[in-house]
């Protein structure tokens, strides 16, 4: 972190040369740490800070932590600052998070409680630690800081005593403290000096009086502290007759300090007397400061002499420094204003300015001018000063609150001060602050200051940026000036190709991005400028499709130090990179990155980065299959966008989850109806980042599931063009695939065909595996199909690996008996990549047509079961899961054995299906006969063809539509039906139930098949599956009636009348029996037609 000043003194104890041990306050002192809060208030001179500070010598005493604080401790920013370094000077370990938290924030004023927050969630909970914030009272007056101070009460640690050190009473309601016991009140009555202490005093400054002398003393000073000390001070000095003396002097505190002081002043020696009474103009005294500002010398040898006659407190820090005790400051405040002519007074404080300036402590170079008026001074310090002190620290209530001492017209008349007043109400009043900045900029015109004239174009760029207003985006970068002379300077054109990235980022100029982004990367930047540059640049090439250019972007701009230090720049970096991991599939990073996004976006109360956070969450629940996760992520999502007052994302949003209730199931037609209000702002409102483009194709993904296949057409068609023209070759390639399954539904497979190619050669060249709309039945169906037609079969098997992998293997079985070896190598690689990841044994067997057996992808050879009866044994098991009596078993297989050849041949047949399975190291756990029981090792995962033959027809029963997707499923289903069901077990009855249930739910299958081509217009099918059910059952008068009413509707009449009489015929031959009247009937009519 770029630090503050800090000045270390504020950090360290008083101390005096000669402390009294009060023994009489001891149990006063301990009774502290039996409190969270003690408050010290009394008025000046009473020794509470000395004593607090003396305690600290007691064995045992905790460690202290202690703040001497000042007025400008008045903004939040100094007071917590100095308040971590306090803590951090006794506890090293602590402050780096809360340091970082602090320069995270724009505006600690505004987010105070973030700051304090961090801090208190920081302090270590081991030790006991004691905290003094000393000269409270000089702060209370900022609300605020009453508010701090009552939070850090409240949230403290019980390690942790708080100490409060004032002149007056605080401002603080501490009634709940106080009712509970955890406050301790110690006022001006309990540090009042008795007799005895008085004389020890004294004598400790080396006074030896009678007993009458100390009595009369304290009876004076009425045990006043700081009292007896300088009348001490003044007997030593001036030799002085104390009975003379007394009655001189008046009773009351401030007069007996006046006359003192002036007793003291008169003993200096002229030249240490005017030393003393200027150096009280300065914050401290400190021989560099002094002999600059007082234009001495010898400043060390005088503030050592007026260290050693007691005038001076000595402070040991990383500078030694000394400082006037407080009643001597404002003595000598009154004096100076009697003595010293204003322009002496001017003077000095100018050249105490100018030395604080070259200290990098601007604050009380401020302080030093103001004290005089010099406005003009005033405002050229936070000219300068202004961004790298003030802004970028995030000290803009400190900022803020010098402006506002500024007289109005110096402020309205000069275009930089005008901009930081802009800067420092961004987030208190944006609208006031937009018109503020504005102002700036049109001043600055008129000044021809252009380079001050971006700064604030870049400032007012950077509100609508947060608010993704597109269209403010582009009118306020029209405002940006490219005059020939400001090309010269390498800073402004840097800023201004920034300027001109973002706005090509807004407007999904990519190319031109790309070409800025050269041109940039030969211009050194400001961090900021930097890190701007190298996250645009990424977003260019994330939408290229480029994601190892965009991930080397956005890493080196998080290894700036501008954003490692800084959560609201890291944050803003992940906002980024995020959409990156995701969009690489890397779930892992995606969701570390999301949750942080989130823990940030709540610390600092940026909603925009929370929406984003549960923006990525809700993709990869979506692309996990969690829909109803994923739609509670977007609808958290929208509410932050909506909150950050960003209308594009708010509506991106809405389409979001309208698409994960599409997948979900919901009724498409519905939702496709609330599709048109988002969508139409979306397109009425320029938005970048490809948002326009992934809204149609959203858009498409749902007309499409709602059967309005041309307008889903139209708007992935413009999609697809749009992306095609950018480059946006990620976007392009989701599209593409979507618009490929749209084609495959209206039966245009040439033209899926095309998409696919398209779609799977960028991905495959780009290494692209994930895409903005994914559709997880889309993306499956379509690698699918890809691979069975040949379509970069590579890619479309990398991809159903990489997301689908449980699923591909479930239905792996119906492809590893392809015909094609291309597609069985993939299927094997993909089944054995995933027993090597889960360690889980997978067999798929084929039941229909040839019995076929694959153990993790690698088929058995038929002489691999040895004999007939391991084989048989291996398909009981396949088509009976769970556990069986081992009697049953064989009854069921081997019916006419007796019992011990029955065992025998369980045994023996076991064994060999154990061999043939051979399950790596572990064959005997394949099967597992135990008490009697026989079954299948419940860790292996067993798929067969006929269940997923099964599970497909039920599901296709229970549609009531012709739509593409139920003919897909149709076909799929047809295609799993190779043949009979295990027909070298045609006449064992342990198959023949389950045979039949398949063989009627084919032929169900075939009539939908063909009842849902008729509906759809598709005859010829729609005849083909009618005759494929007559080859099974030529006899089934409904299936020959629905084959007459095929051929009669598709103009072949002749062929109609032809299966009637094939039909009589049959009938006649085989059952001496005649069709039905039903039948008859219809035979009539077609010839009668």
């Amino acid at each position: 972190m770029a630090d503050f000043p800090l000045v270390h003194t504020q950090l360290v104890p008083p101390r005096v040369k000669t402390l009294l041990n009060r023994t009489r306050l001891h149990s006063l002192g301990q009774a502290i740490l039996s409190h969270r809060l003690t408050t010290i208030i009394a008025p000046a001179g009473y020794g509470k800070s000395v004593w607090v500070s003396s305690l600290s010598d007691d064995a045992g005493w905790p460690l202290t932590a202690w703040l001497i604080l000042d007025r400008h401790d008045t903004e939040p920013s100094f007071l917590l600052y100095n308040l971590i370094h306090a803590i951090k000077k006794v506890q090293p370990r602590f402050g780096s998070e809360s340091l970082r938290t602090m320069n995270s924030l724009e505006d600690v004023a505004r987010d105070w409680l973030i700051a304090v927050s961090s801090l208190v969630g920081e302090i270590p909970k081991e030790d006991e630690i004691v905290l003094v914030l000393d000269d409270i009272y000089l702060i209370t007056g900022n609300p605020a800081i009453c508010d701090i101070l009552a939070y850090l009460i409240h949230w403290l640690p019980a390690n942790i005593h708080l100490v409060l050190i004032s002149r007056n009473s605080l401002p603080l309601n501490l009634h709940r403290e106080h009712l509970s016991g955890e406050l301790l009140e110690i006022g001006s009555e309990h540090l009042l000096f008795s007799a005895e202490e008085t004389g020890e005093l004294l004598s400790l400054l080396g006074l030896d009086l009678a007993v009458t002398d100390i009595v009369s003393i304290s009876q004076f000073t009425e045990g006043w502290p700081v009292g007896i000390r300088l009348l001490a001070m003044y007997l030593k000095q001036s030799g002085g007759d104390l009975k003379k003396t007394l009655p001189n002097l008046k009773r009351q505190d401030a007069h007996l300090y006046s006359y003192l002081g002036h007793e003291l002043l008169d003993h200096l020696t002229g030249e240490l007397r005017d030393f003393l009474l200027d150096s009280s103009l300065l914050p401290y005294l400190e021989p560099g400061l002094c002999n600059a500002a007082l234009q001495h010398n010898d400043s060390d040898i005088k503030i050592k002499r007026l260290h050693s006659l007691g005038m001076l407190s000595r402070i040991e820090a990383e500078t030694t420094v000394w400082r006037l005790h407080h009643l001597t400051g404002e003595f000598l405040a009154h004096e100076i204003s009697r003595l010293r002519r204003p322009e002496h007074v001017v003077s000095i404080r100018h050249r105490a300015a100018a030395f604080l300036e070259q200290q990098g402590d601007i604050n009380r170079a401020l302080e030093q001018v103001t004290a005089f008026e010099d406005w003009s001074a005033a405002a050229s310090l936070i000219r300068t000063y202004g961004d790298q002190y003030f802004v970028r620290k995030g000290r803009l209530d400190a900022l803020n609150s010098w402006i506002g001492r500024l007289p109005d017209n110096y402020v309205s008349q000069d275009h930089r001060l005008l901009h930081f007043k802009g800067i420092c109400s961004l987030h208190i009043d944006p609208e006031k602050a937009l018109a503020i900045l504005s102002e700036a900029v049109d001043l600055a015109k008129r000044n021809d200051d252009t380079r001050e004239q971006i700064r604030s174009l870049m400032a007012i760029l950077a509100v609508h940026t947060l608010a993704n207003d597109a269209k403010k985006l582009r009118e306020t970068a029209g405002r940006i000036p490219v005059a020939a002379s400001l090309l010269r300077d390498s800073w402004s054109r840097g800023v201004l190709l920034v300027a001109a990235l973002g706005r090509a980022v807004s407007e999904d100029r990519l190319k031109r991005g790309v070409w800025l982004g050269r041109l940039l990367s030969r211009f050194k930047l400001d961090p900021e400028w930097q890190m701007y540059y190298l996250l645009l640049s990424g977003i260019i090439q994330y939408r290229l499709g480029d994601m190892v250019q965009a991930m080397q972007f956005v890493e080196k701009a998080l290894a700036l130090p501008f954003v490692r230090d800084s959560d609201r720049w890291t944050g803003t970096a992940y906002e980024v990179i995020s959409g990156i991991y995701c969009d690489t599939g890397n779930s892992q990073k995606t969701i570390e990155i999301s949750q942080e996004l989130l823990r940030l976006g709540h610390k600092y109360n940026i909603p925009h980065q929370t929406a984003y956070g549960h923006r990525r969450l809700a993709r990869i629940y979506l692309r996990q299959g969690s829909i109803a996760e994923a739609r509670r992520e977007y609808e958290s999502s929208r509410h932050w966008w909506f909150k950050a007052g960003n209308v594009l994302m708010t509506y991106i949003t809405d389409l979001e989850i309208i698409f994960a209730r599409a997948i979900a199931g919901e009724n498409p037609i519905d939702l496709l109806k609330e599709v048109s209000n988002p969508l139409n702002i979306i397109l009425d409102n320029p938005a970048g980042q490809g948002y326009r483009d992934y809204a149609l194709s959203l858009a498409g993904v749902i007309a499409r599931e709602a059967g309005d296949l041309a307008q889903a057409q139209q708007w992935l068609e413009e999609s697809v063009n749009n992306s095609a023209n950018k480059g946006a070759k990620q976007m392009l390639a989701g599209t593409l695939v979507h618009l490929a399954r749209l084609h495959l539904l209206k039966d245009e497979e040439k033209l899926a065909d095309d998409c696919l190619h398209k779609a799977f050669g960028i991905m495959e060249t780009a290494q692209l595996d994930v895409f903005w709309d994914w559709h997880p039945e889309t993306v499956f169906s379509l690698c699918r199909h890809a691979l069975l037609k040949n379509i970069h079969p590579v890619w479309a098997a990398h991809l159903m690996r990489r997301w689908f992998s449980q699923r591909t293997c479930k239905e792996a079985v119906s492809l590893l008996v392809h015909s094609d070896q291309s597609v069985r190598s993939h299927i094997t690689g993909l089944v054995r990549e995933v027993v090597e990841k889960t360690g889980t044994p997978v067999i798929h067997v084929s039941c229909f047509g040839v019995f076929r057996v694959f153990v993790n992808g690698t088929e058995i050879s038929p002489s691999q079961w040895k004999t007939k009866k391991a084989e048989n044994l291996f398909k009981f098991l396949i088509i009976n899961r769970g556990q069986h009596p081992k009697e049953r078993v064989i009854e069921a297989i081997w019916p006419e054995s007796e019992p011990q050849l029955g065992n025998a041949s369980l045994r023996m047949a076991l064994t060999h299906v154990r061999k043939a399975l051979n399950l790596n190291q572990h064959p005997d756990d394949s099967l597992i006969l135990k008490r009697g029981m026989i079954y299948f090792n419940p860790q292996i995962e067993l798929y067969g063809d006929y269940e997923l033959f099964t599970e497909i027809a039920q599901g296709i029963s229970e549609k009531d539509d012709s739509g593409q997707e139920t003919l897909n499923l149709i076909e799929q289903a047809v295609k799993l039906y190779r043949g009979d069901f295990l027909p070298d077990n045609l006449y064992d009855d342990w198959t023949a139930n389950l045979r039949k249930q398949l063989y009627r739910l084919y032929l169900q299958v075939l009539v939908k098949q063909a009842d849902a081509c008729r509906r759809r217009g598709k005859l010829d099918a729609a005849i083909k599956a009618g005759r494929r059910c007559l080859e099974l059952e030529p006899a089934d008068e409904l299936l020959n009636r629905m084959a007459m009413e095929l051929l009669w509707q598709s103009g072949q009449k002749h062929q109609a009348l032809s299966l009637y009489n094939d039909l009589a015929a049959f009938l006649a031959r085989e059952f001496d029996t005649t069709p039905s009247a039903e039948t008859i009937a219809l035979y009539e009519k077609i010839r009668c037609s």
